[in-house]
């Protein structure tokens, strides 16, 4: 099996980096390029259709595998493909989000509109059978939810993902480097519990993301090979990865830990979701609206800090939400889950009033200067 995970990890890394090339020589011919504004801090012109090529990469990798499997009996394909109806269901979900993305990513759509996009797909994956069940003791529900309040609290849970990761896709490497980190410890938590076909999507999904990160991180726009990764990547890869944590989290064997299934399955996604509530909050507490964007993102914050260092400020934020990870995971294996939701509230507090006086102070100094 581990053979199996390399060759579609390998795979899909492959088809990641043609459908890439392809999509880059398309954008080039076509102007079809991310706007330059106040906002952003890139310059020249670099296509933002990254996310097609994640999105295609990992589909076609799968549905390749799932034909080699049919043909061959190297590997029991049961083990990986046990959930026909979810699978297409989740598929359906992935595709409307990849459409509204891409429309985003070529003519630009309006928040409500992907508002919209965002509920169905999150319908669809619950009406797959996949819905958060339970909250494991999180505000002090210990009881099985209803199926009204899981469908809730499960869309809810996916437009908060979606959103989050979308909010921060700000830097090169940053939006994908926080999904990688997510899809490395759902692929370890996935093999411990011998769902194999989790396992597969996250090793899909790698693949392409990492094909993704070098054409991101190491691609030059003079040479017309740096791409972005888009609403296209951002939604289709929040998603999925809602799609897994969910699934982990009402996986019955992941109870039996010694650890909070709530927080082991969502501390990977703490980074991003607290920031967008904080941004959110912020804007509308001074009356603005929360989908109009600014530079007041934890990114936007460091970058200043960093003289616009954008590989300095990258590491700092992977390595934070590694630390805001372990913390979680770690303090869930001893406190209440109500303190240690309480805990990472007030870390988090802490952190950005670190990093607001450090601002405070670079504004203060370059002000005297």
């Amino acid at each position: 099996m581990t053979t199996f995970f390399i060759i579609s990890y390998l795979a899909s890394a492959a088809i990641a980096v043609v459908i890439m090339l392809f999509t880059l020589s398309i954008a080039y011919k076509y102007s079809l390029f991310d706007t330059v504004d106040g906002r952003k801090i890139h310059t020249g012109r670099i296509p933002r259709l990254g996310g097609v090529a994640i999105f295609l990469a990992s589909l076609i990798t799968i549905v390749l595998l799932w034909c080699v499997l049919s043909c061959t009996n190297a590997i029991d394909g049961s083990k990986l493909f046990a959930r026909d109806n979810s699978i297409l269901l989740i598929l359906c979900g992935a595709t409307i989000l990849f459409g509204f993305g891409l429309c985003d990513d070529l003519k630009g759509l309006r928040y409500r509109t992907k508002f919209i996009a965002q509920i169905a797909a999150g319908l669809l994956m619950c009406y797959s059978g996949t819905w958060l069940n339970h909250l494991y003791g999180l505000f002090g529900l210990s009881d099985t939810l209803p199926v009204w309040g899981g469908y809730l609290i499960t869309i809810f849970a996916i437009v908060l993902i979606t959103n989050a990761i979308n909010f921060i896709d700000g830097i090169d490497g940053l939006a994908s480097g926080l999904c990688a980190i997510c899809l490395l410890i759902y692929l370890v938590v996935s093999l411990c519990l011998h769902d194999y076909w989790l396992a597969l999507l996250c090793v899909v999904l790698l693949g392409a993301i990492s094909a993704f990160m070098a054409f991101n991180l190491k691609g030059k726009p003079e040479r017309h090979k740096k791409i972005f990764m888009g609403d296209t990547g951002s939604l289709v890869l929040s998603f999925i990865i809602g799609y897994i944590g969910v699934s982990l989290c009402t996986n019955p064997a992941i109870s039996t830990w010694n650890i909070n299934p709530f927080v082991l399955v969502f501390a990977p996604l703490l980074l991003p979701c607290l920031d967008v509530v904080r941004v959110v909050g912020v804007r509308l507490y001074q009356r603005r609206s929360p989908f109009l964007a600014d530079k007041s993102h934890i990114h936007h914050m460091l970058l200043e800090i960093n003289d616009l260092n954008q590989t300095k400020t990258l590491i700092q934020l992977l390595l934070l939400s590694i630390f805001l990870i372990a913390a979680s995971i770690l303090l869930s294996r001893v406190f209440n889950i109500n303190l240690v939701f309480n805990f990472t509230i007030i870390l988090w507090i802490i952190i950005m009033i670190l990093i607001s006086r450090q601002l405070k102070i670079k504004k203060y100094n370059n002000n005297e200067n």
